[in-house]
């Protein structure tokens, strides 16, 4: 499912890709100079710059995590990957040299906010995901160390419920929250419905008691269990992660 979503994304580009070149890598988009500076002018990017014919353990860490940040459904940002041949055709030799890109270092990570010439370098492991994301996230404010359906600015508010002695103010605070993602045009209604969720699942513990989170995870696992679409699991997976914030 996430391969087909991926497949699906990479379509919607096609108007920007040259598909004589264009590959993919996971979840990953595979670029050229055409297609890199188009898609720049409209997205945040981090680029992987490796071999044109990448393999071994660094190399499918990224791709790990390209297909974990498919399932984040991140606004305006890609996960992508520079493929360079030293042989024949010498593709994407110019993307490399324009970068200062050093072979010796494949693979290599660099973060293009939208519209900047000048990339982020990433310096640190190539094999923690975990380290890669949270590398994104410090530079462009995404949540990427979340789970899927979790969102950064709802999950102190759920961290805090559970302990809290004044549960009615968080509540509250969690329907401003939520009342100011309804009327925001660049939040997701993916987004907006995951804020939602937080606001209802605070309702019901309120309403049945502590031991709401656990039993609703209990309940939601035996119907992921049964025979479920696979947007049904998908929609069911992202409300057992947003409950599971509430321990």
């Amino acid at each position: 499912f996430l391969m087909m979503k991926a497949f699906l994304r990479w379509l919607s580009f096609l108007p920007l890709i040259n598909l004589s070149s264009a590959r993919e890598v996971g979840a990953a988009i595979h670029l050229d100079s055409f297609t890199f500076d188009n898609l720049r002018k409209s997205h945040d990017l981090l680029v992987c710059f490796d071999k044109y014919i990448p393999f071994g353990g660094k190399h499918d860490r990224f791709k790990d995590m390209a297909v974990k940040t498919a399932e984040l459904n991140l606004p305006n940002f890609l996960v992508t990957w520079v493929g360079v041949q030293d042989y024949g055709e010498q593709l994407n030799q110019d993307l490399h040299k324009r970068f200062n890109v050093d072979e010796k270092n494949f693979p290599e990570y660099k973060l293009f906010t939208r519209g900047s010439d000048e990339p982020i370098d990433y310096t640190g492991s190539k094999t923690s995901r975990k380290q890669v994301l949270k590398f994104v996230e410090d530079n462009l404010g995404l949540y990427t160390t979340g789970k899927p359906g979790q969102v950064k600015e709802f999950e102190p508010l759920a961290k805090a419920f559970m302990k809290s002695t004044d549960r009615e103010a968080l509540k509250e605070e969690a329907v401003q929250l939520e009342s100011e993602f309804a009327a925001s045009d660049t939040i997701t209604e993916e987004l907006k419905a995951s804020a939602k969720a937080y606001v209802k699942s605070m309702e019901k513990i309120m309403s049945k008691g502590d031991s709401y989170p656990k039993e609703e995870i209990k309940r939601i696992d035996k119907l992921l269990d049964g025979q479920l679409s696979e947007k049904k699991k998908k929609e069911f997976s992202k409300r057992r992660n947003i409950i599971s914030s509430f321990r």
